[in-house]
């Protein structure tokens, strides 16, 4: 069998793939250690057949900002959206052992295109996007000295940098048979412990703190796919995933602290795998949707704005007013800048226990003067005080003097 054929790679790649004698040919004394494996990682290799360079420098992937969560989190998607494009049901299992961190799945195993940048044969719906992820997250690991092994279909595919002394040398990828017989596709990371903090966090639906947790989950279309995908919303302060995938505290990643746990769907990071100022009001907007898909939420929503005094009911000149403060520091007081989940304004009356006044409410700001809003309140109005900016979306009824006498 061909050698691009045994390996995965498309036909037009074939010429760039070396036979291991015709390489060995070409490289120094020193560059063949590249061929040597610790006796742990060794028993499960027969041999190594073939080497292809990438178009990737050390330089291609410094600038790309990687550390080594982000490089952890991309390997991990890939075993997430094989496990569910084949099951239906996303799933890896990731092992901390002696030699290193083992991310495992049993999908349909992994071709050596996958390696190749500008290919990806991702679907709309999957983690994966830019068709770069994978190769970016080896060649960084392999930089910073964990040695990677992948093992898929009787394969082993190893990275390696050459020239091995080269400041900018080119990333490769080794190819031969391997002993791993599992199902699906196991990747070590030699020498990289995983600590178990970031272990349990990693994965949404794995994470320990949040399986009590869950509030409500709904389903979502994207703009551009036609899938609907779950969108969860947790009972849980200050963690942001994007595909089940943690991308950090709220608080650091928005610089806004977050009164719940958010793992949206729809929304993509930056090629850097960061999330950027000019992308965070598609954010806000997503998870604005997720509240008018669930009262669910919503009402819990209700609790957390009157708990954090961002609503405030008080007695005023016999009557009642609602003063409506979103606290811009926090994630969900910032998400009105951009949206006023529909809805809301119900449940917030019921938190506060006005649903029989529900009638009497009307929009006040701070165009209003204070004689007005007391004269409101004399006629049996509850002014909701909220500024002009959060007014226009809140759909609120405005107040109409003339209507009330």
């Amino acid at each position: 069998m061909e050698l691009h054929v045994k390996y995965g790679f498309p036909e037009e790649y074939s010429h760039y793939i070396l036979p291991i004698e015709t390489f060995l040919e070409k490289i120094s004394k020193k560059d063949k250690i590249i061929l040597e494996d610790p006796p742990e990682v060794a028993d499960l290799i027969k041999k190594y057949e073939a080497i292809i360079p990438l178009n990737i420098t050390k330089d291609y992937i410094r600038k790309r900002k990687f550390n080594a969560f982000k490089a952890l989190r991309e390997i991990v998607q890939n075993s997430l959206d094989e496990t569910e494009y084949l099951t239906g049901k996303p799933d890896v299992t990731i092992k901390v052992s002696d030699i290193g961190t083992w991310i495992i799945d049993s999908g349909r195993g992994l071709e050596g295109s996958a390696f190749i940048i500008g290919i990806s044969e991702k679907e709309c719906w999957m983690r994966g996007y830019y068709g770069e992820g994978l190769k970016l997250a080896v060649g960084y690991l392999v930089l910073k000295g964990y040695p990677i092994y992948i093992f898929t279909n009787r394969k082993v595919f190893k990275p390696v940098f050459l020239p091995i002394d080269f400041e900018n040398a080119w990333l490769n990828i080794l190819m031969g048979e391997s002993r791993y017989d599992e199902k699906g596709t196991a990747i070590l990371i030699k020498n990289y412990k995983l600590d178990e903090k970031t272990l349990n966090e990693l994965i949404s639906f794995k994470n320990p703190v949040l399986r009590d947790k869950l509030i409500d989950q709904v389903y979502l279309k994207g703009e551009d796919c036609d899938f609907e995908k779950p969108c969860t919303i947790y009972d849980y302060p200050d963690l942001l995933y994007v595909r089940n995938l943690l991308v950090g505290k709220t608080s650091e990643v928005t610089k806004r602290k977050s009164l719940f746990t958010y793992d949206v769907w729809w929304f993509r990071l930056d090629v850097s795998r960061n999330l950027l100022t000019y992308s965070m009001p598609q954010l806000f907007i997503q998870i604005a949707e997720m509240f008018e898909k669930s009262r669910k939420a919503r009402k819990a929503l209700a609790r957390k704005l009157i708990e954090t005094k961002m609503i405030k009911l008080k007695h005023k000149n016999g009557g009642l007013i609602i003063e409506f403060s979103p606290i811009f520091g926090i994630f969900e007081g910032h998400l009105f800048v951009y949206a006023f989940p529909e809805g809301l304004l119900e449940d917030i009356i019921e938190e506060l226990k006005l649903e029989a006044k529900k009638e009497c409410i009307r929009l006040f700001t701070e165009q209003n003067t204070e004689d007005e809003i007391n004269d409101a309140v004399k006629k049996g109005i509850i002014p909701f005080i909220v500024n002009s900016e959060i007014a226009d979306k809140s759909k609120i009824p405005k107040y109409e003097e003339d209507k009330y006498y």
